[in-house]
């Protein structure tokens, strides 16, 4: 099969099967595969099977390059050490803005059951079982990231973009929320995948929002398993000074989240 030249992405009516695909094989294999598996290793093995292996497959069979189609280049070119570290500080202060200012207003309005947070709780740290940090981190925080945001900023966005940047991003931060299954948590997964949307959009590069993406889910990790996931009120000096610093990091992550190309300019 001849790769393309021209446009290294796919269509987007390629894009949107491959999201409609996904979304089938989610309940159909993802659900179940959890259910039966032991839960690091489902939640890991369905990342790849619904998300990463579908989109993988689809670039192929569309004749795309896997580093044109997810947004990456021979030898990481494109990358910069300083986007790295705009997206590193772009992940933790998104993060802790949804998790600090959204999400209380969110509980104010529309709670979530005790239940569910309970079931976040024991996922991350189970009571009285001695589990290492790294497979944790592993599979709630590197896999997610890597699976999701090949598909919803590597080829799906890529596939979007001839629409328009702002509407690509916005599209499949709508798309990323959907796919979470979850009224509870819809308002911060289009939040959060409106912020990865814009790094992979300025960094020309899906590092920038993987690395993101996995700060953020190590940052939810490591915070549960301190104790500390609930952040302070933001009403309070400490959660106003917190949520001020974070929209800080935000905002020069995003200003340092620029292509190698573009600095040598």
């Amino acid at each position: 099969m001849q790769a393309r030249t021209s446009s290294p992405a796919l269509s987007i009516g390629e894009g949107l099967a491959l999201l409609a695909g996904c979304f089938v094989l989610l309940p159909l294999v993802g659900w179940p595969m959890q259910a039966r598996l032991p839960p690091l290793v489902g939640i890991a093995l369905a990342e790849a099977a619904v998300v990463l292996l579908p989109t993988l497959v689809a670039l192929r069979l569309a004749g795309v390059p896997l580093g044109g189609g997810l947004g990456l280049r021979p030898q990481c070119a494109n990358v910069h050490l300083l986007s790295i570290v705009g997206a590193l500080l772009a992940g933790a202060g998104g993060g802790w803005l949804v998790a600090g200012g959204l999400e209380p207003l969110q509980e104010r309005l529309f709670p979530s059951p005790p239940a569910l947070r309970e079931q976040l709780r024991w996922l991350i740290a189970p009571s009285g079982i001695a589990r290492p940090l790294a497979p944790t981190l592993l599979a709630l925080a590197l896999a997610p990231a890597a699976c999701e945001e090949a598909l919803f900023r590597g080829a799906l966005l890529r596939s979007l973009l001839p629409a328009g940047r702002t509407r690509a991003v916005l599209a499949t931060a709508l798309a990323f929320g959907l796919f979470h299954f979850s009224p509870y948590k819809l308002p911060a997964t289009i939040a959060l995948g409106a912020l990865l949307g814009a790094l992979a959009v300025r960094a020309g590069s899906l590092w920038a929002p993987l690395v993101a993406h996995a700060t953020n889910n190590a940052l939810v990790v490591l915070l549960v398993r301190a104790g500390r996931e609930s952040p302070p009120s933001p009403r309070s000096p400490t959660g106003t000074l917190l949520l001020a610093g974070a929209a800080a990091a935000m905002a020069l992550g995003l200003a340092l989240a620029r292509p190698a190309a573009a600095r040598q300019r």
